[in-house]
Formats: C-alpha cells, sequence, structure tokens
C-alpha cells in the first residue's frame, strides 16, 4: 500500500500532548451538517399498516400523548393479528425515558440557567413531571412491555424490525444505519419498509422539539503517552488523509475502483453489489469486518451517510427532512444551544450529583404509589447533593 499523502492543510490534526495522553477527537458532521443546533438521531418507527388499519393519521412528527393514542388503538384492534405477543410501545429503559421525559423536558438529566438568570435542576422542572406523568400512564396502562426495563442493549428495536410483534418503537435513527434497519425489516417480515413504516420525530406536549444542542464530535482515538513520536506520526499522517475527500470516502465505501468509483460528472458510483457478494460491505460478517470501529477515521460516517450511494436516497432525503423539520418545530427555549459556562464546570459537588437519570425516572415509574408524590419525594431525597452544585453555579454564574 503506497503511503498516504500529507499534502495541504493538515485536516485532520484535532490531537494535544500532555502529561497523561494524546488525543484526536472525531467530528460527526463536516460537509452534511444537518441543522444548527445540531438534532440528535432518535426517532419513532411506527407500523404504517397498522396505523391506516386504526385510521390513525400519517405525519412527520406526533407529540408523545399522540403516540399513546396509537399504542391504545392497536392494542384494542390488533390489526397485526399479533394477539398476546403485541408489544404497542417497545423500548428499554433509555429509550423510555428518553420517549417520554427527554421529548418534554429539555434540561430532564442536567442543570440550565433560567429567564430570570438563575441556574434550576432539571430534574425538578414541571416538563420532566409532564414526562414522567405520561411514562406511567403509558407504564401502567399496558402499552409498554411490563418489562421493559429489562431489555438488554438496544433488542427492542428487533421487536420491530425483525419479530414484528411492536406496533412502535422509539429508536436510534442515523442516516447511516437506516439502511440496515430498513432491509431488516424486509427480509424478516418480507413487507416494503418503504411503504409500511414511518419515521417521524417525537415533539412534547406542547407541539416543540425538546433537546440541547447535540455537539459536533463523538469519542476520540486516545494514544499512550508512551507512544513513539514516529509511531504517532505516522498514525496522524493516516487522519490526515481520512480527512481528505477521498480518504473520507475510503474509510466509508472501501476500495476506489474495486468498491467505488467516479463518474464522468465527479459524483460517487458504488459497484458493491451486496446480493451479488452475499454478504454486506461492513460489520463483522461484511467484507470489511472492522469497518465499524473507525480507529482511523476523524470524521463519523453520519456525515457521509447523506452521500453514500449505498444507501436508499430516500432514506437519505427522509433523514435530511426529518433533522431540518427538528430545528424548525422548535423555540430557543425548546431546542436549547449548549451553555458553555455549565458544560466545562467542573467541582467536586458537581460530580457528586452525577446519576444515572435513566435508572432513576424508570424506578419512578415502575414503583407503587402516585407518580407526583413519588417524583417530590425523588427530588427531597436528592437536594442534598443538588443544592450544593447549584449554589456553585449561581455564585459563578449566575446573574
Amino acid at each position: 500500500m503506497s503511503r498516504p499523502s500529507t499534502s495541504g492543510p493538515r485536516s485532520g490534526r484535532r490531537w494535544k500532548k500532555c502529561s497523561a495522553e494524546r488525543i484526536s477527537c472525531r467530528a460527526r458532521f463536516m460537509d452534511n451538517l444537518p441543522g444548527d443546533p445540531l438534532p440528535n438521531h432518535p426517532s419513532v418507527f411506527i407500523r404504517k399498516d397498522w396505523a391506516e388499519a386504526v385510521g390513525f393519521p400519517i405525519k412527520s412528527a406526533y407529540k408523545t400523548s399522540e403516540i399513546m393514542e396509537y399504542a391504545r388503538l392497536i392494542k384494542e384492534k390488533d390489526p397485526g393479528n399479533v394477539g398476546d405477543k403485541l408489544i404497542p410501545i417497545a423500548e428499554n429503559t433509555n429509550h423510555a425515558v428518553e420517549l417520554f421525559v427527554a421529548r418534554n423536558s429539555t434540561y430532564f438529566n442536567s442543570f440550565y440557567k433560567d429567564k430570570d438568570g438563575q441556574y434550576k435542576w432539571g430534574g425538578a422542572s414541571e416538563d420532566t413531571l409532564r414526562g414522567l406523568k405520561l411514562f406511567s400512564e403509558a407504564y401502567r396502562s399496558g402499552l409498554l412491555a411490563p418489562d421493559f426495563y429489562t431489555v438488554k442493549n438496544e433488542e427492542h428495536g428487533a421487536y420491530f424490525n425483525v419479530q414484528g410483534i411492536a406496533g412502535a418503537t422509539f429508536f436510534q435513527a442515523p442516516t447511516s444505519n437506516l439502511q440496515t434497519y430498513y432491509n431488516d425489516f424486509k427480509n424478516n417480515l418480507g413487507l416494503d419498509p418503504y411503504e409500511n413504516i414511518i419515521l417521524a420525530t417525537v415533539l412534547g406536549e406542547d407541539g416543540y422539539y425538546h433537546q440541547v444542542d447535540l455537539i459536533n464530535y463523538w469519542g476520540t482515538v486516545i494514544f499512550s503517552p508512551n507512544i513513539k513520536d514516529d509511531v504517532f506520526e505516522r498514525y496522524m499522517d493516516i487522519l490526515d488523509y481520512n480527512a481528505t475527500r477521498e480518504g473520507y470516502i475510503i474509510t466509508n465505501m472501501g476500495l476506489k475502483d474495486v468498491d467505488w468509483t467516479y463518474d464522468e460528472n465527479g459524483n460517487i458510483v458504488s459497484l458493491f453489489d451486496e446480493e451479488k457478494e452475499g454478504k454486506p460491505l461492513a460489520g463483522t460478517n461484511g467484507k470489511y469486518p472492522s469497518w465499524g470501529y473507525l480507529l482511523g477515521s476523524i470524521i463519523l460516517f453520519d456525515d457521509f451517510a447523506f452521500d453514500n450511494p449505498n444507501t436508499d436516497e430516500r432514506l437519505r432525503e427522509l433523514s435530511r427532512k426529518v433533522y431540518k423539520e427538528r430545528t424548525e418545530i422548535a423555540t430557543p427555549d425548546t431546542f436549547a444551544k449548549i451553555d458553555w459556562d455549565y458544560y466545562t464546570y467542573d467541582s467536586p459537588s458537581k460530580r457528586r450529583a452525577e446519576m444515572d437519570y435513566y435508572t432513576e425516572y424508570a424506578n419512578l415509574v415502575t414503583q407503587p404509589g402516585d407518580i407526583e408524590e413519588n417524583w417530590k419525594k425523588w427530588i427531597q431525597s436528592k437536594m442534598p447533593i443538588i443544592q450544593p452544585v447549584l449554589d456553585e453555579l449561581n455564585a459563578k454564574f449566575g446573574n
């Protein structure tokens, strides 16, 4: 293999040298930033054929309560004839909290500066309570599986696209993964995913999209502090090359003139035929098993997914539409920019106040008793570790 060219701007230099480590940060998006603020990936997948069968409207965005109404309709009418196996809304703990709580409460798991210039705790906000009430209602009425909190990893997605027993699932939906998910739906259920899946945004009960700006990097390549300088520089040459357009395409599509090429207009054309190959391009069972680990990438596949000819253009257009709409169906308060003062602030009190909000909220919902009373008791129990953080933030950054 020839040595990668290192001519041109050192676009891959996202590293620093310190006493402990050298770090290379990886950008999510470069050419195809899908919005500002930057929307996150998860979306709701809904069985379109079941929705049509029960008279549920087909839209590109739904309030949480509307998804619950759809779930009630299919639970009552069972349009797919699934019987006792039917799961109206299939989730694990994290995605259940994201669906019900996070989609209604922008700061459900953090602190925030309110309009009065003072920092508040998102766990104690009325928005969080609103989401918890919906979460509790869905759990207690059987719209969620009674053991949703035992689902491991992201297996709930398979209830929808492999087993076909779920009416809806709030799940990861980056463009780069949609092709595989849609293909699995077709191969396992024998249905056209483009005709039988609704991929939509979930809104809060106020009708707005809720999220804090997604920072445009994910993960880092971390080097040993003892790495030899020449080895480190060689690795950085590779990262530099992979940050060029051609290197970037290779890390996503394989080898030029083997797996892809350019047409006469300079557009990327795929030469890879998955059916002929009998396996996908990437993944543990793919032609390039190590592709997904991205140790040689400085730009993640999220960006190139919008240009990748191996992904159906319908999915690329759908993703563009979904991301774009999220920036439009929002306000600066519900879809908020990063508060860098808070994000970069560190103290022993702030570290002590860190908690697994997903498990905490799931515990509140699944324990007996009134959800609002349970929430109030939970707030009281957490204030000894929360109040010191509020005091520090307001003393340092409050108005």
